[in-house]
């Protein structure tokens, strides 16, 4: 039987289709309990032979539009900051490919998701968005890091110190997508792009992705500790330490 990962307060679902593991995230904000949804639906990918590639998608009108605020500050460190670490941690180890799909709003962390995946495709309508400065917060995930070696030092501080809304124009320009299409098309496409990666020899596609990742993560993994620390900073326990791929 395949895997079906599902859950009755969650939106975000999982299922196989061939050799391709699909993800739906309908939710314009991640609660704590939808990032450790998002961790243990990659997590079960990881660990399932018959999964070659992964596919992450939301709606027509969001990827995500990054964690829920209100959760975050009644929780934060504790509670938020462990899910995010676990999802954090599942997208940076995680060894297959993985492809996803902007359809609309990608903002803090489903546009920090993009810096994870080998392929993105962004429909006409996609807009993308870091808006941390004006939560006060630096962002997680390896961004600072990640975002430079995908569009480059100036163009990274402009969107970091900015929060500035991005078009899809100047995303694909910048080199944060791959491919911008149709609205209609986006998802097709992706779906197609990520059954044939499905097709290659999976241990040869996992050490190219692993390959490319380690010289990303020269500089990442003494950021990521940096960013997670400055989240904790304020009076609170440290909960995690984390390194890519220790």
């Amino acid at each position: 039987m395949d895997l079906n990962f599902s859950h009755m307060k969650s939106d975000v679902t999982s299922e196989l289709v061939g050799n391709v593991w699909v993800v739906d995230m309908r939710t314009p904000a991640l609660t704590a309990e939808l990032f450790g949804a998002l961790a243990n639906s990659l997590q079960l990918a990881r660990n399932d032979t018959r999964v070659k590639c992964i596919l992450i998608h939301g709606t027509n009108d969001y990827l995500c539009a990054g964690r829920n605020i209100a959760e975050f500050k009644a929780f934060c460190p504790s509670r938020s900051s462990i899910a995010i670490a676990r999802s954090v941690r599942a997208l940076a180890t995680q060894p297959k490919p993985l492809v996803a799909v902007v359809n609309g709003i990608a903002s803090g962390f489903g546009a920090l998701v993009l810096l994870y995946a080998d392929h993105v495709v962004a429909g006409q309508r996609a807009t993308f968005q870091l808006p941390f400065v004006d939560l006060g917060i630096i962002p997680e995930a390896g961004a600072t890091a990640l975002l430079v070696r995908r569009v480059g030092e100036l163009r990274a501080r402009d969107w970091l110190m900015s929060g500035r809304v991005v078009s899809v124009e100047e995303a694909y320009e910048s080199g944060l997508v791959s491919r911008v299409t149709h609205q209609t098309s986006a998802l097709a496409i992706a779906s197609d792009y990520a059954s044939m990666l499905a097709t290659k020899p999976p241990n040869t596609l996992q050490g190219i992705r692993r390959r490319v990742f380690d010289e990303l993560a020269r500089g990442t993994s003494e950021s990521i500790p940096t960013e997670l620390d400055y989240m904790n900073s304020d009076g609170h326990a440290r909960i995690w330490q984390y390194v890519p791929h220790a």
